[in-house]
């Protein structure tokens, strides 16, 4: 089995002193086990470490065996925006708002790194979807949003395998994965999606049933099967990956989504991980978004 502690690349937040804290954790566990340790570098200047400094455009060049990710689901997926190739096995720790990729906590970190020198792991590995649009290519890992850039609605046509399937007024659609399945496609009334399941999720936001020619809402379908959602109003709408804005699409541009060859892989210790992270989230959303 490879050896993960060969070269190790620490991303962190650095908007939290419990990451601060976290962070000299990980680089005290890890300097002793691995040949090449490297911070990304503006965690690196918050824990004074300049010598283990590196930009994360470095990640390329460097091939670590390890990313090891501190922070929550925003911080993997502001990693995976900026490399976008398929990663080394990434070990998430969870310090954030949410975790739903974090499998483990500060207090569990020594004991995952133990785990890792004794074998007793495995690399699990995401499908992700590709999105295309004026000659933009782009991996994402929860979800490519098109939506409306004002208050009114949009009309738009989406077709699988260009069968026109949806076309009406709505405020815009997601087309997300299982691991997205969990962020903007949940809070959009979408299914939840295991993520060993490989499908598109589509998502129509806020249809107005008066104004389209099929009630459907929501549709999962192969993830080799090519989406296509087009503009069909004069007015300009708007085009993100995992929330990052990607472009402005024009009447009657289309955007093109299909399964991208790259995947993104991530260290794990537990097989029932995803079902124990779903029963248990409430316990784990933070009190201030409870009521």
């Amino acid at each position: 089995m490879e050896d993960l502690f060969e070269k190790v690349f620490i991303v962190s937040r650095v908007d939290k002193q419990e990451a601060k804290q976290v962070l000299t954790l990980a680089i005290n566990l890890l300097k002793n086990k691995t040949t090449e340790l490297y911070v990304v570098s503006d965690a690196a200047g918050l824990v004074e470490k300049p010598e283990l400094s590196r930009p994360l455009n470095e990640v390329r060049s460097i091939k670590p065996s390890l990313l090891v990710s501190i922070g929550g689901d925003g911080t993997i997926l502001w990693l995976h925006n900026r490399i976008q190739e398929e990663t080394p096995p990434i070990l998430p720790v969870k310090v954030g708002t949410f975790g739903f990729l974090s499998e483990i906590t500060p207090d569990q970190l020594g004991r995952a790194i133990a785990k890792i020198e004794k074998n007793s792991f495995y690399i699990e590995r995401r499908a992700k979807l590709k999105l295309k649009v004026n000659k933009i290519e782009k991996d994402f890992l929860n979800e490519a949003t098109i939506i409306t850039k004002t208050c009114k609605c949009s009309n738009l046509q989406i077709s699988i395998e260009k069968e026109k399937l949806i076309q009406g007024l709505m405020d815009g659609c997601l087309v997300s994965t299982p691991t997205g399945s969990l962020a903007y496609n949940l809070s959009a009334g979408g299914p939840v999606v295991d993520p060993e399941t490989e499908v598109s999720i589509v998502t129509l936001l806020n249809p107005w049933p008066f104004a389209s020619f099929t009630p459907i809402k929501r549709i999962v379908v192969p993830m080799n099967k090519r989406i296509s959602v087009t503009n069909i109003d004069k007015k300009e709408v708007a085009v993100f990956a995992d929330g990052e804005k990607v472009t402005e699409i024009k009447k009657l541009e289309k955007v093109e989504v299909e399964k991208s060859p790259k995947k993104i892989s991530f260290v794990r210790f537990d097989k029932n991980f995803f079902y124990k992270r779903f029963r248990n989230w409430r316990k784990k959303i933070p009190k201030r978004f409870m009521f």
